[in-house]
């Protein structure tokens, strides 16, 4: 009995014991999608090896036929200036375009020229921005903006040419030459003047600024041979000097910057425009004239001997009721 039951056990442990062994001889079974796939993804990674190879070899021909076959010398006469302003004379405008193709060499692809070119506009006095330089073949644009002259400020006998900003511009004239360029002439300042480009340093400078940019276009302005930024106290309070021996016309303190007491700038403009229109001269006659209080007061002006000069340079009554400043006409 126990001889059979562990017969019997022993076949069973036999025959189990078989099984793993047929389960491994069987080979596995081939995926044809699986293949696919893999052969797809090799395809892929070949594909992309050659597009870059192909992208470096074709971009280097690319260059290489540029530099050959489309070098161009540029010269001023290629450069641009995109909106060009009006009041630009042309040797300022020549200036500016031969700064500009100096930097460019006769690559067209050569982008680091173009910034070359770009840092040089900014280093020039006369631009206040500078925003791109862009080559078009065998045309060279630039979009910059402009500083434009408002008055010659004088200093110890020079006459140095300034921009409406405060930046001191190329520019500088003998007394002589000063009244020939059109422009206010700011007197008195208090400081020596800048480097090209630079600000002028002082609230006196930019007082005069505002107020001559502020009476520009009036039919009054031939009138004034000059503005002083300060009053015969040291203040600043601008005068306008007339080319009446001893006229002058007190404006008080800097464009919004009066007192409480003190009537505003656009009411100090209709007084001028009202004593032009009553006296044919802004000073009456060469009269010292205060604008800055409720009325006008006016007191006998000295004959000051620095004005006697131009009176011979003053227009008619008749040509100054008409006259008008023009800011365009440059001697340079």
């Amino acid at each position: 009995m126990f001889s059979g039951w562990f017969q019997r056990s022993k076949s069973k442990k036999s025959v189990n014991r078989s099984k793993p062994t047929r389960k491994s001889s069987v080979s596995p079974k081939w995926d044809p999608q699986v293949t696919l796939r893999r052969l797809m993804q090799v395809g892929v990674v070949a594909a992309g090896v050659g597009l870059v190879a192909g992208w470096t070899w074709g971009e280097r021909w690319l260059l290489s036929y540029a530099r050959e076959h489309q070098a161009v010398v540029l010269t001023a006469e290629n450069v641009q200036l995109v909106d060009e302003p009006g009041w630009m004379s042309p040797l300022v405008e020549a200036q500016l375009r031969e700064a500009v193709a100096e930097q460019l060499g006769t690559d067209p692809l050569d982008r680091f020229a173009l910034l070359k070119a770009l840092a040089v506009l900014h280093s020039q006095a006369w631009v206040e921005t500078a925003t791109c330089v862009e080559r078009q073949g065998r045309n060279v644009l630039v979009w910059a903006t402009y500083r434009r002259p408002l008055a010659l400020v004088e200093w110890k006998g020079s006459y140095y040419l300034t921009a409406s900003t405060g930046h001191r511009l190329p520019g500088v004239y003998t007394a002589e030459q000063a009244p020939r360029v059109g422009l206010p002439i700011l007197e008195k300042v208090s400081a020596a003047p800048p480097n090209e480009g630079e600000m002028w340093p002082g609230e006196d400078v930019r007082a005069g600024l505002d107020l001559a940019a502020f009476l520009e276009g009036q039919p009054f302005t031939s009138q004034v041979r000059a503005i002083a930024v300060h009053d015969e106290r040291g203040a600043v309070r601008p005068v306008l000097l007339t080319r009446n021996p001893g006229g002058r016309v007190y404006w008080g303190r800097p464009l919004g910057q009066e007192s409480p007491v003190e009537v505003d700038g656009q009411v100090k403009l209709k007084k001028l425009l009202a004593v032009f229109a009553q006296r044919g001269s802004i000073d009456a006659g060469g009269k010292r004239v205060h604008v800055y209080g409720e009325g006008i007061s006016m007191e006998a002006g000295d004959d000051a001997a620095s004005q006697t000069a131009e009176q011979s340079e003053a227009p008619t009554s008749a040509e100054t009721r008409q006259a008008v400043v023009r800011h365009v006409a440059y001697s340079w």
